[in-house]
């Protein structure tokens, strides 16, 4: 028997005599014995749109990141950002400081507590219309077009998968 793993959103559990299925959102039915569900994340995608553009940052880690301020080129804490914020990045580093990113205007965060998802061009191998995705892995980050733009309009930060380029392939009969 040939084994496959892929993700799926579970709808709802539904019996039939004494078996019970999983009722994906994608409307085909899997036996409850054949999936194991996993808890959903804490860090979820971004959804960007015209107030909302690339690049994007997310606080990354176990715990809530401290956020200075500068006065006089010295750091000052004014604060903390929580595990899992995210915030569009405007601006540069300061000069006096590089470790830091802007989370707004007056506030800073240690660059080594965000992931950082940044818009690509398209490669010349893309279709104009295809669909692809851009990972990096050192960032941890995933971010889907389609041709030049932004694909569903979402940002992911995940672990565990392989960098690079990937197009994506319509869904064959079957699949799923």
């Amino acid at each position: 028997m040939r084994r496959r793993c892929a993700l799926t959103a579970l709808d709802r559990v539904e019996r039939v005599g004494q078996k019970s299925f999983y009722r994906p959102v994608r409307g085909r039915y899997v036996n409850m014995n054949d999936v194991k569900p996993r808890p959903a994340p804490k860090m979820h995608g971004v959804v960007l749109s015209n107030a909302r553009h690339l690049p994007y940052a997310f606080i990354y880690g176990s715990q809530d990141a401290p956020l200075y301020s500068l006065s006089r080129h010295q750091r000052v804490a004014a604060g903390k950002a929580e595990v899992h914020a995210r915030f569009p990045l405007r601006g540069t580093s300061p000069a006096a400081h590089p470790e830091l990113v802007p989370a707004t205007k007056e506030l800073f965060v240690n660059r080594a507590q965000v992931r950082i998802a940044r818009r690509i061009d398209r490669p010349k191998a893309i279709p104009k219309r295809g669909k692809w995705i851009h990972v990096v892995l050192s960032e941890q980050t995933l971010v889907a077009y389609e041709g030049d733009q932004l694909w569903r309009r979402n940002l992911e930060e995940f672990g565990g998968i392989w960098r690079g380029i990937w197009r994506l392939q319509p869904p064959r009969e079957g699949d799923g």
